[in-house]
């Protein structure tokens, strides 16, 4: 029977594989680079939305999910909650403004405003956090495989076919074939999320049996009590510090076809998030009811969904990995533009052609896809250490509040030094528990760099020229590209 199952996740795998070598073919004669990282600046809301829900409903969104609330219980939505309050807010103060900019990539905006050391800083950052996301995505990938097909899958074959799908996607389709995987994507993560809640509900023998078999504790349907406020407020205030430099939110809102198109199509996208994370949340507190001895909180998710039907166990399976594949390729395609655009052409070889760039960023992908599937079999406690990376989003957040609505605040010190206070923390808090007074880094990083921020504005007397931030300037292929058609706008 599990055979069904099986034959479901490969169709799966054939069926995204397929609609982006057909996306690359439609394409490719039509736009370079422009239109291999961007889709020809030419989405419409509705896949505005699909690529902004695919990047915020990764595996942490869903199994993770399942896996704190099977001791946490509600609470654990608060995850997915976070997630939507900070797209909510790119939605509303960002969005617009980023899109008259012209920008494409967080680095150029503080090339523009600061200096190339803080560009290049910028630049590989992002390069290491997405690479180190795309590396965690290929294990979630390999992990959700292997619970839930066994006898087919183990961890390092798991591994290494999530990791090349989403390089394939990548390859073939670029931003546009990622962007419709996508729609597919966030379409399946919901079927199979259902099917699995309301298969499980039933298997359970409905809601008030369930209820009745849970641990004791008062924490099952709380909204606060399982996690607790501290940890909360800590996912909030993260979550919106790190959506305004956030690669993908900015390289989704750049490639929508209207400044319209780009703000509804982010805001659908906050919607989304949200029903998901309660289902996976309902569904780790029924594993926690009828699974109450599992070894590790990890399995809630799979566990539950092994003992299902296999027709429903085969769909919930590609939902879950859907959502791995929807963050894995909104990662790749921001890490190649980022290190093809921003360190490469920008401060490498400002004369590439377009058709070399365009070359280049698939051999970026290729390349990335292959040490992305090394590091997730061979080095996971780097990936732990290259995921706190995330806590410098934090400066980057306030200079650009700070560029947009209050550029007075701004010196030429700003960038720089509150980037090496927050390296310096994230530091401290690696290699020292002492320093760990608090229960998440981001309660010493946002307070650090406010400080930071406000000893610069006192002492650096050298202002920023903000309106360098929207005055775009030409790249090498602008005059070389043309846009490639994309659906009517809905």
């Amino acid at each position: 029977m599990m055979n069904i199952s099986f034959a479901i996740i490969i169709v799966y795998m054939a069926l995204l594989i397929g609609i982006s070598l057909l996306s690359g073919r439609l394409s490719s004669a039509r736009g370079g680079s422009s239109s291999f990282l961007l889709a020809g600046n030419r989405l419409p809301t509705l896949l505005v939305a699909a690529m902004v829900a695919g990047t915020a409903i990764g595996g942490t969104g869903t199994i993770g999910i399942a896996e704190s609330a099977y001791t946490n219980g509600l609470s654990a939505v608060w995850y997915n909650i976070a997630w939507t309050i900070g797209i909510l807010a790119f939605a509303f103060l960002m969005c617009k403004k980023l899109r008259r900019t012209g920008v494409s990539t967080t680095s150029q905006i503080f090339i523009r405003l600061f200096n190339r050391f803080d560009g290049i800083v910028s630049s590989v950052i992002q390069v290491v956090v997405a690479f180190g996301i795309n590396a965690l995505q290929a294990i979630a990938g390999g992990a959700i495989l292997t619970a839930l097909l066994p006898q087919y899958f183990n961890m390092t074959n798991g591994v290494i076919i999530s990791a090349l799908v989403f390089t394939a996607i990548a390859l073939f389709g670029g931003y546009m074939g990622a962007t419709l995987t996508n729609v597919i994507n966030v379409a399946m993560i919901y079927l199979g999320v259902i099917a699995g809640f309301i298969a499980a509900l039933n298997n359970g023998g409905g809601w008030e049996h369930i209820t009745l078999s849970l641990p004791q504790g008062g924490q099952w349907f709380s909204m606060f009590e399982g996690v607790g406020p501290v940890i909360i407020v800590g996912w909030v205030v993260s979550m919106v510090i790190q959506s305004p430099p956030n690669q993908g939110l900015i390289q989704a809102t750049a490639a929508g076809r209207s400044e319209k198109a780009a703000r509804y199509g982010t805001i659908i996208a906050a919607v989304l998030i949200v029903p998901i994370g309660f289902l996976c949340a309902f569904i780790g507190i029924m594993a926690a009811a009828t699974l109450p001895e599992l070894e590790s909180a990890s399995l809630a998710f799979p566990m539950l969904m092994s003992n299902l039907n296999p027709w429903v166990a085969g769909f919930t399976l590609a939902g879950l990995w859907a959502a791995d594949v929807s963050t894995a390729t909104s990662c790749m395609m921001g890490l190649a533009t980022v290190a093809t655009k921003d360190i490469i052409v920008r401060q490498i070889r400002p004369n590439m052609g377009d058709r070399t760039q365009l070359l280049m960023s698939k051999a970026i992908i290729v390349v990335f896809g292959v040490l992305g599937a090394f590091a997730a079999l061979n080095i996971r406690s780097i990936l732990g250490f290259m995921m706190q990376l995330i806590v410098v989003y934090t400066p980057y957040c306030f200079i650009l509040l700070s560029a947009i609505y209050c550029p007075r605040l701004l010196r030429k010190s700003t960038c720089t030094a509150t980037v090496v206070v927050n390296l310096f923390i994230m530091v401290l808090w690696l290699l020292f528990p002492a320093v760990h007074i608090v229960p998440d880094m981001i309660y010493l990083c946002l307070p650090a760099t406010l400080a930071t921020m406000g000893l610069c504005t006192a002492v650096d007397k050298r202002t920023v020229d903000v309106d360098k931030l929207f005055a775009p300037e030409k790249l090498p292929e602008a005059s070389m590209t043309v846009p490639v058609p994309a659906p009517e706008e809905i």
